[in-house]
């Protein structure tokens, strides 16, 4: 996997409207990370402050609600460990990126919270080794196709079969998330390229992942 210049993406959810807005900052060595986070949020937006204590005296109740929990930013760029190729992942809507620090993919809810290492494998041959309580599932990228093998121990049995054809699809990287049962795989750079929802009927569901658009001031 591939270095590159430092970037921050952080997502702030925008609870009043329902939208996500992305904010972009380049970091440095020499960056304050002691962001003013309180301020993050739009003004429309209600915060997690206490209420006046003219409210409390009145007797006003406010319901939990009415207040938007800031994000602990700290905690997620302490979890980013080099990104890049940041992304929507179109099953589960969380964000997703290649972190070349650990050579894995990893998935955060949009409010940078429950950041998510996947079972990832970045050196060819690609391939993942998922265990379960009856055996385990292979998937292997070979001939230019994602190649499945089932054994189960129990049975005593084992299923090859092609789970899909990539012959012009350049492939670098693959990731495997428990929670969602989804098959990731990156493009020619590591990148999160395509999301596979294992969990659907057959043939696969399938959707592409379109990165978020950073400006690159790769050195």
């Amino acid at each position: 996997m591939r270095k590159c210049s430092y970037y921050l993406v952080l997502v702030a959810l925008l609870g009043s409207i329902g939208l996500a807005g992305v904010v972009l900052l380049e970091i440095s060595p020499t960056t304050d990370l002691t962001l003013p986070l309180t301020h993050s949020l739009p003004l429309t937006a209600k915060s997690n402050q206490s209420p006046p204590s003219s409210e409390l005296e009145s007797g006003a109740k406010s319901s939990p609600s009415e207040f938007v929990k800031v994000p602990d930013w700290q905690a997620f760029i302490a979890d980013l460990n080099a990104p890049y190729g940041f992304a929507i992942e179109p099953i589960g809507n969380r964000l997703i990126w290649s972190s070349s620090g650990d050579a894995t993919f990893k998935t955060a809810n949009q409010d940078g919270s429950q950041v998510t290492s996947l079972l990832s494998n970045f050196e060819n041959p690609f391939e993942l080794l998922v265990e379960s309580s009856f055996g385990h599932t292979r998937y292997l990228y070979l001939d230019g196709a994602i190649q499945v093998q089932t054994v189960d121990t129990e049975l005593d049995t084992r299923d090859d079969r092609v789970l899909l054809n990539l012959p012009s699809q350049p492939l670098h990287g693959m990731g495997f998330d428990e929670a969602t049962n989804t098959l990731y795989l990156g493009d020619q750079y590591g990148r999160p390229a395509l999301a596979i929802d294992l969990s659907a009927n057959t043939p696969p569901f399938i959707k592409k992942i379109t990165l978020i658009n950073i400006p690159s001031q790769e050195k």
